[in-house]
This record gives structure tokens, sequence and C-alpha cells, in this order.
């Protein structure tokens, strides 16, 4: 069976880079090797996922680009739990999920029915696709339909209500969750990194776990500066039971390697509005 998946994702992936409509343009420079970072391997209670911060994989997208590698890491994370000798880097995922026809394509196949209502209306209406917007940014309802391309299940939801900076039409989200019922879902149901976009900031939770009234975060963090170990990208909130956040593990040369402060020190959820892609 997985066989059967793997050349079914190769075809998909060989029909992407075969296509002669990609989208380049300058802020897909290539990364001179002095500024590189690498992909890191993070060990997990669910496996071991792959997490790409930015600056790996060729492709200088320091500044802009957390999204897209957080999408990246959830569809190669994938791919390494089944055991697909497969990955998609981060110029192919730019350049044909940044399109807006391909966004609504996909859109339309995964809901047939939406394609007059006001779902689809607002998509029409809305600057949406990162190849639209200055910047190139991405969000999770991009990354859930690459996972829709990869036929691969996930939801989209919020927490608190829909970030002030955002992209996406408020009417594609249709349910709202609060921390509680987010760190439920958390600790039962994830099997793959969780992206969460706060609208300046999208980061992923690699693993979750409760300490008797507090819980534990492992994040995976694309905001790391150039040229850093690697190892940067990866620590541990703790929150309360209300989602405020106590403390974090970033600490000494590590607060020197990140981007900003504003990342690590962003992450809770007592009232804060979150955009959420969780994969199941």
């Amino acid at each position: 069976m997985e066989k059967e998946r793997e050349k079914k994702i190769e075809k998909l992936l060989a029909d992407l880079r075969n296509l002669d409509v990609f989208y380049k343009r300058p802020l897909l420079e290539k990364l001179q090797p002095q500024y590189q970072n690498f992909i890191l391997e993070v060990s997990t209670t669910k496996g071991s996922f792959i997490f790409f911060p930015y600056n790996s994989d060729t492709i200088r997208d320091y500044g802009w680009g957390c999204a897209w590698r957080c999408i990246q890491s959830i569809i190669n994370s994938y791919f390494s739990l089944k055991s697909l000798d497969l990955s998609i880097n981060f110029e192919d995922l730019f350049n044909f999920f940044g399109r807006k026809e391909t966004l609504l394509a996909l859109y339309i196949e995964a809901f047939p029915n939406e394609e007059q209502g006001l779902k689809h209306k607002a998509l029409m209406e809305t600057n949406f696709a990162p190849h639209d917007l200055s910047s190139g940014w991405a969000e999770p309802f991009i990354g859930y339909l690459c996972l829709c391309y990869f036929k691969m299940s996930s939801e989209l939801f919020l927490i608190n209500g829909l970030p002030e900076y955002h992209n996406t039409p408020n009417e594609i989200f249709d349910l709202t969750l609060v921390f509680s019922e987010f760190m439920a879902k958390l600790l039962t149901k994830m099997e793959l990194p969780v992206m969460i976009d706060d609208g300046i900031y999208a980061m992923t939770i690699v693993d979750a776990s409760k300490i008797g009234e507090k819980y534990k975060l492992k994040m995976g963090d694309p905001h790391i500066k150039e040229k850093t170990p690697k190892e940067s990208c990866i620590y541990e909130v703790i929150l309360d039971k209300e989602g405020n956040q106590l403390e974090n593990s970033v600490a000494g040369d590590q607060i020197d390697n990140m981007y900003s402060k504003g990342s690590f020190q962003g992450v809770h959820f007592k009232e804060k509005k979150w955009m959420v892609l969780f994969p199941i």
C-alpha cells in the first residue's frame, strides 16, 4: 500500500516540477553558502520529524518564508514517517502553490459544492495568493491546499478568532477553538507538526505534553538568523492552564541566534488569536 502511495506522490511531484508556468521572482534568490542554515531531524514522542528553518535547501527566505518552511516541514515529515523516499523543496512549493489559479483549482477540487458559494466568492475577490503579495507570505490556508494536493488530511481552524493581520478571507474559517480545546486536540490527535500563525510569525508545534496543571510545547521555529546552529530553531515553552506563557527554554547564545524575540516570546494562547493547520 505504501509503495503504491509513494508512486502516486512521486507522479504528483514529477507533474509539479514539469510545469513550465512556474513563477520566477526576485524573492527566490539563490542562497550563498555563507548564509546557509541546515535541515534538522527532530525527535518527538510521535517519531522523528524533518524541520526546515530559514535559509535551508539553497533558498534565501530570511525574513519572509516562515510559513512556507512550516508547510515544507509538515509535508516532508509525512514522507519521512511513511518511509517514502520523497521530498519537496522550497522552490517547488513557492512556485506552484503560490499561484492563485492553482490554489483556486485545488479549493474547488476539495470542495466542489463551494464553487458558487460565499467562500469561493471571497477567494475570487481577495488577494490571498502569495504571488499576488509583495511579501510572498503563505498562511495555514495555503498549507491546507498544499496538503490537499498530496491527499493529506488536515483541519483548518482558529484559536480565539482571526488575527488582525491575515490574507485569507475570514469566510474560509468555520471553526474557532479556545485554548483548552486546542490542547485536548494536540494531546490526543497530533501525528505531524502543527502549524500556528499569528499573522506575523508562523511556526510549528512538534510535540506536546501535560505536566500537572501545566502544558509543555516543543516548538519548531523557522525564525533563526543566517548561518546559525540548526538546533537553535527548537525550544520548549511552558504554559499555564489558561494558555499564558510561564517560561521558555531559549537562553544564552540561542537568544542571539533568533531572528526576533517576538516569535518565541509570543507563544501564548489565553487571548491571542491564531490560524492553525492541523494535519490528521
